[in-house]
């Protein structure tokens, strides 16, 4: 059986991603869904939410159902939480393959790898494709799951909480047949083609429409012919901190030198003396008692999702003064390239998932929560 996750809105893309197509036409969700049926799903369940309706349409193709998840803005978790309670009513599926709308080089070939996993273990299995060892999607989820899964699911997070330091997880290869990158905004869209079959061959991004190397979308061609590494990118997280503490850009990029890093990128976001034309005495960042975990759980993804050797990453929370670090990133790649996208990256991911949130004190002595719910 073959879930598809195809709910969300789309933000950074500016439409749901269900709605796209490919330059020949094809919608994402129907090839998308095309690709768990050749691969050997017998059916495949979208989950819909942003636009159901049309995206309901675009995948109306035989073997394909969808069911919408009414809470589908609560992100990924909510869509998976949806699909497995849809697919729990049907006696039939032992297992699932739940993939991504989003993710144009998962081939038939990645999805039968899968499938032979969950042919010899039935509703035990937990498995997930790996791209040049970096676990990505698909993920096969064994009915004897679906439970665990639908109660850790939260947030963007998916089954992610639920496979964290499982050890009966397998990994399954896939790199030789497939990539496993996701396209999360019309940058990495740009001059995209579905992957078809070797990797050199891959449609390249137009470069005026940013750098091909740019995460997490970037051209997978670009990895498999880097010849320079000795080996594969060690993708470490040093630190993911959520701290009172003061921040020290020099401790992170020092955290994470590396002997096969020719980059190391940082950042500091730097509290600023206006804003909104007011002038701006200090600020008080507060966080959400998970927020050390989603930082962890947001770095740990970018980590996966590019070629980096090593990431830092400190978010402050309390009073800071004007000129103090907010937060403060480093990324060590091997190349200029890599390191840059990743350290925009990242910086992106953690303003929109961490739950901080800011208020803002005035030369008047007025104040003004920012951003917060």
């Amino acid at each position: 059986m073959g879930l598809l996750l195809a709910a969300g809105a789309g933000r950074r893309m500016g439409t749901p991603k269900g709605l796209l197509r490919d330059p020949d036409g094809t919608p994402w969700v129907a090839r998308s869904a095309r690709v768990l049926l050749d691969g050997g799903c017998d059916r495949v369940l979208v989950v819909t939410g942003a636009s159901a309706a049309d995206v309901a349409a675009l995948a109306a193709v035989p073997g394909v159902s969808t069911v919408e998840a009414p809470d589908w803005a609560d992100g990924m978790g909510a869509s998976l939480r949806a699909g497995l309670a849809a697919l729990s009513a049907d006696d039939g599926p032992a297992a699932a393959v739940v993939g991504l709308v989003d993710t144009p080089g998962v081939t038939v070939e990645v999805v039968a790898r899968l499938l032979a996993v969950a042919a010899a273990h039935g509703p035990a299995t937990l498995a997930r494709a790996a791209f040049d060892g970096a676990a990505g999607h698909p993920v096969v989820l064994g009915r004897e799951h679906w439970d665990g899964v639908r109660a850790t699911a939260a947030g963007d997070a998916g089954a992610r909480g639920y496979l964290r330091g499982r050890t009966d997880v397998q990994l399954v290869e896939c790199a030789d047949v497939g990539h496993g990158d996701d396209v999360d905004t019309p940058r990495d869209a740009a001059g995209r083609t579905a992957y078809a079959g070797d990797v050199t061959q891959q449609t390249r991004p137009d470069a005026s429409a940013g750098h091909p190397a740019l995460a997490p979308g970037h051209d997978h061609a670009e990895r498999v012919r880097d010849t320079s590494r000795l080996r594969p990118p060690a993708r470490r997280v040093v630190l993911a901190a959520v701290t009172t503490e003061p921040l020290d850009v020099a401790g992170h990029e020092a955290a994470v030198a590396d002997a096969g890093a020719g980059a190391v990128v940082s950042f500091s976001g730097v509290v600023r003396d206006h804003d909104g034309g007011r002038s701006v005495t200090g600020i008080e960042y507060v966080g959400h008692p998970t927020a050390g975990d989603v930082l962890a759980t947001v770095v740990a993804d970018v980590a996966a999702r590019t070629d980096v050797e090593a990431i830092a990453v400190s978010h402050r929370i309390g009073p800071l003064a004007v000129g103090e670090s907010a937060l403060v990133v480093a990324v060590a790649g091997a190349h200029r390239q890599e390191a840059f996208a990743a350290a925009a990256l990242l910086v992106d991911e953690v303003k929109h998932h961490l739950p901080v949130w800011k208020r803002q004190e005035f030369t008047d002595g007025t104040d003004e929560w920012v951003a917060c719910p």
